[in-house]
């Protein structure tokens, strides 16, 4: 690159030693003497600094000095070759270099004098007949940029000298510089407005054409949300109109359509689709997954709201790419709430930029680390610390419950302890988050159950705990004491349900002895021992003293003996009587 930039200069210089070369061999006047003499400055001759750029980069580069110079000097023209071009490379080259609104003056300036000369009675005679068709295109779009009055007569000079065929072209370059559009293709309207207004000063004349200008694209804007309007609402009803075989491809077609608004009611109508139980096909999902990327920031979150719901396949990939390049946050909070069915190391990098973002991405991007961790994902350590940095215990009213859980996964020991100090945080929802972050820890078994004795909402994280770990009747009772403590639904088809769904996961022997601990209160011993039956305990008579023991908790009368089946008697069968004769 730097070679490049190094060469363009070197050819400017040697296309300048060239006019200099080609001057000196015509004949001019002879120099004055002088020992103080200056050697000439070369001719400027942009048609042949522009033919002897090679590529691309140096064609660009000799564009820029060739509307420097037009700035600087606004007596150059536009060469005739490059009017008679066709395609017009040249100029339109010129028209696509130029980056600020004084090139393009400058450059309207020099078309202006390419196509105007004046008779020797100083009238402007105007030449259109050598512009090429590319290049005429191009020439209206120089002029219609400009906000000069001089640009306006070229204009409208043009439209008189034009056929019908072409006037259409030249009245929409006039509109577009000056937002009247009720004057049509008609060149004495256009003379008379301009001979109204062209002696106005620099300043009203530009604000005239501000204005009518603005008014245009306000007129334009609104026939176009018209016509959209009409074109979703018409194609709404075409869709509902369509028989059911026939929908998939229709609505394959509107989700890739060029028109926003199409794309937009056809995530709509997917997801009516949807609420009635209609599941999409291929073809449909491939076209969601598309709108992941769409330009339009509308699209893309409810792009991501269906993905997140049907889950197409191949959206995994579709979604990660779709994230690492998604800039607006509203629409990646919904990405990444997506992204946790379907967790993608390869966004990881995404994930924590939206992590470190702030809301509305922080608590998705937590979430989706959460799904990383796991789906079975290990970051790196320089990814752990900025992690860790995210889910600071200290920072309690910042922290999110998501946060929480990965805390107890990366943090190690440290981790640990800070999670089990929020237990006692008098944020509901950050002690819930972190009983069930403790939940898979044996140590932790007794830290939560007296983290219940303060909140009994905890006490069903506490009870599955205990189920797991340590399934033992000094604990199955102290669960069972702590419920009895709690007000009771009236409605629960059990009146311990915490304590009953742990007793069915604890051994008979331990729930026996739970029960005998808790004899004296009924309610507690029918929730641990629940209808008791001989198969609940071990064979054998020890089996037998258990079982009998829980029926006496329970105040059980003695089962009956089950009676003895008694055998049918057997009997004589009767011998069929002999028919009688003629019978």
């Amino acid at each position: 690159m730097r070679g490049r930039s190094k060469l363009v200069p070197a050819v400017l210089a040697v296309l300048c030693c060239a006019v200099v070369a080609q001057a000196a061999n015509q004949p001019n006047d002879p120099p004055e003497e002088s020992s103080n003499s200056e050697v000439a400055a070369p001719a400027f001759d942009p048609v042949a600094m522009l033919a002897s750029a090679g590529d691309e980069a140096t064609r660009t580069h000799v564009a820029r000095e060739i509307l420097r110079r037009f700035t600087t000097d606004t007596g150059h023209a536009i060469a005739q070759p490059w009017l008679a071009e066709d395609p017009a490379a040249a100029l339109r080259l010129l028209h696509d270099t130029a980056e600020n609104q004084a090139q393009n003056e400058a450059l309207a300036t020099a078309l202006i004098r390419g196509l105007r000369s004046t008779t020797a009675e100083g009238e402007a005679r105007w030449s259109f007949e050598g512009v090429s068709s590319d290049a005429r295109t191009t020439c209206l779009s120089i002029l219609s940029r400009s906000l000069e009055p001089a640009s306006c007569e070229a204009l409208v000079a043009w439209l008189e000298a034009s056929n019908n065929g072409q006037r259409r072209a030249v009245a929409q370059a006039l509109v577009t510089m000056t937002g009247r559009e009720e004057l049509g293709a008609d060149p004495e309207a256009w003379r008379q407005w301009l001979g109204r207004h062209k002696h106005l000063t620099e300043l009203a004349w530009r604000t005239m054409l501000a204005e009518s200008v603005r008014s245009r694209g306000q007129r334009l804007a609104s026939r176009e949300r018209d016509l959209v309007t009409r074109l979703t609402e018409l194609s709404r009803r075409l869709y509902a109109a369509l028989p059911a075989a026939e929908r998939p491809a229709v609505l394959a077609s509107m989700l890739a359509d060029a028109e926003p608004s199409l794309r937009l009611l056809g995530t709509e109508l997917l997801l009516r689709d949807l609420e009635r139980g209609v599941t999409p096909g291929p073809e449909v999902a491939a076209a969601l997954t598309n709108l992941l990327e769409d330009p339009q920031a509308q699209i893309r979150q409810a792009a991501a709201v269906l993905v997140d719901r049907i889950v197409p396949e191949g959206s995994a990939a579709r979604l990660s790419v779709a994230l690492r390049k998604e800039t607006e946050p509203d629409v990646a909070a919904v990405m990444l709430r997506a992204f946790r069915r379907s967790p993608d190391a390869a966004a990881i990098d995404a994930v924590l930029r939206w992590l470190e973002h702030g809301e509305p991405t922080r608590t998705g991007a937590m979430r989706a680390i959460l799904s990383l961790l796991e789906s079975g994902f290990t970051p790196t350590p320089e990814q752990t610390s900025r992690i860790l940095a995210a889910a600071d215990p200290e920072q309690s009213t910042a922290l999110i419950p998501s946060a929480v859980a990965v805390l107890a996964r990366l943090g190690g020991d440290d981790g640990l302890i800070a999670v089990r100090s929020l237990l006692y945080t008098d944020r509901p929802d950050i002690r819930r988050a972190a009983a069930d972050a403790l939940l898979p820890e044996p140590a932790y078994v007794e830290d939560l159950l007296v983290a219940s004795e303060a909140d009994p909402a905890l006490l069903q994280r506490a009870a599955d705990a205990v189920a797991r770990h340590k399934p033992w009747s000094q604990y199955l009772s102290r669960v069972a004491t702590m419920e009895l403590r709690t007000p009771t639904d009236a409605s629960a088809p059990e009146p311990l349900p915490i304590t009953s769904g742990l007793a069915r996961m604890t051994p008979a022997s331990e729930r026996l002895a739970a029960a005998q601990e808790l004899s004296r209160r009924p309610m507690a011993v029918k929730a641990i021992l629940g209808t008791p039956t001989r198969e609940m305990f071990i064979e054998g008579p020890a089996g037998d003293r258990e079982y009998a023991h829980a029926r006496g908790l329970l105040k059980l009368p003695d089962p009956k003996p089950e009676p003895e089946a008694i055998e049918p008697a057997e009997t004589e069968e009767m011998p069929e009587p002999e028919a009688e004769p003629g019978g």
